[in-house]
């Protein structure tokens, strides 16, 4: 009876920790302020990205989180800026960057330590960071 019981208790448990980390969707990320790169290559709150890039090159101490989705699950990005150099921390991974740019609706990281000098942050179609820009400027 005492195994049906821990048993029994170990699932409640299982189950009430899948409950707590449900899947962070799309609707939470755009609401939470984050960039969401969707799988259909449309980007939400892009302006907080290019206005991120903006601050790092005035100088200005800025973070932005970036919510990638593929197959419906995000991969989470946070970037921070402490005045001097960008901090990008991942599931996988946590490195410190020199510089943001943005080169034909390629926004990439550069200048960074250990094994990625150059890694590409995500891919946005130039009209879109054209329009973004424009109205960014209203």
């Amino acid at each position: 009876m005492k195994k049906y019981i821990g048993l029994f208790l170990l699932l409640v448990i299982l189950s009430a920790c899948s409950d707590e980390s449900k899947s962070y969707t799309i609707e939470d990320a755009e609401e939470n302020g984050d960039v969401v790169i969707k799988e259909d290559g449309n980007t939400e709150n892009l302006e907080e990205l290019l206005s991120f890039i903006e601050n790092v090159e005035k100088g200005t101490e800025d973070d932005v989180s970036i919510a990638t989705y593929r197959s419906g699950k995000p991969m989470m990005q946070e970037l921070i800026y402490d005045g001097s150099s960008i901090e990008l921390t991942t599931d996988t991974q946590s490195l410190s960057c020199g510089r943001i740019v943005e080169r034909s609706g390629i926004i990439s990281l550069r200048e960074c330590d250990g094994t990625e000098e150059n890694l590409g942050i995500a891919q946005v179609s130039e009209y879109e960071i054209n329009r973004v820009k424009a109205k960014m400027k209203e």
